[in-house]
């Protein structure tokens, strides 16, 4: 069995959660409460699954991005902090720090890692990494020329907007799993806690129009749908 999560998680085989299929989308995450780069959507997703040995993502309209964290101490980390990047991957700087951190009355510097970005085409194809995530990239060809910054933004996303992903899942013992997913787009609701915090990594549906109308949290993107 695999899932496609906001988050890379292990997935039980013995738990017999009847309410779970393989292939299901669980929920994305948005990787950024602002408006994000049109060659990196800020939704994302994982694959997620035991005894996984590779993995492919194809699209039929725009790009498939391909992320993975760069830690002190890996063999690209130093690539990382220079800035060395070709013309389709970027390496972007995160820090790990939660919502109530206070940088200028910290007592040590704030920790960080870095995250290698990859504008993989029309397919990835490679090895399971279990904290690789996924999105989709808008061609710069493509992008709005609109003036107005957050409807060029909305109108760079809806670029994505019915795009069909092919997700295919090989496992160690060699045997092959394949599902369609289709992209929508528009207002996400993005869910609060107890404490009022919103869940950017909790993505799952639309918001309604008496959410809009009452002014519920929301990201402009895009949200997947197993089809078969």
């Amino acid at each position: 069995m695999f899932v496609i999560t906001a988050k890379a998680m292990e997935l039980d085989a013995d738990a017999g959660d009847s309410t779970i299929s393989s292939g299901d989308v669980m929920g994305l995450r948005d990787v950024s409460a602002l408006y994000g780069s049109s060659a990196y959507l800020t939704q994302r997703f994982t694959i997620s699954g035991k005894n996984i040995k590779k993995v492919e993502v194809t699209t039929d309209k725009c790009y498939i991005y391909s992320s993975v964290p760069v830690y002190e101490g890996d063999p690209d980390f130093e690539r990382a902090i220079s800035g060395e990047t070709k013309d389709n991957e970027e390496y972007e700087m995160i820090a790990d720090v939660d919502f109530d951190y206070d940088e200028d009355n910290a007592s040590e510097p704030t920790p960080y890692h870095y995250e290698h970005i990859v504008i993989e085409g029309n397919t990835y194809d490679g090895i399971y990494n279990s904290e690789m995530s996924f999105g989709m990239s808008v061609p710069e060809e493509l992008w709005s020329s609109n003036e107005d910054m957050q409807e060029s933004f909305h109108e760079d996303v809806d670029q994505v907007n019915g795009a069909i992903l092919t997700i295919s899942v090989t496992y160690m013992d060699e045997t092959v799993e394949e599902h369609h997913y289709k992209i929508s787009t528009g207002k996400i609701f993005v869910p609060t806690n107890e404490d009022g915090f919103c869940q950017w990594d909790n993505l799952t549906r639309f918001l309604t129009a008496e959410e809009e109308a009452a002014g519920e949290a929301y990201t402009y993107g895009y949200l997947m749908e197993k089809i078969d």
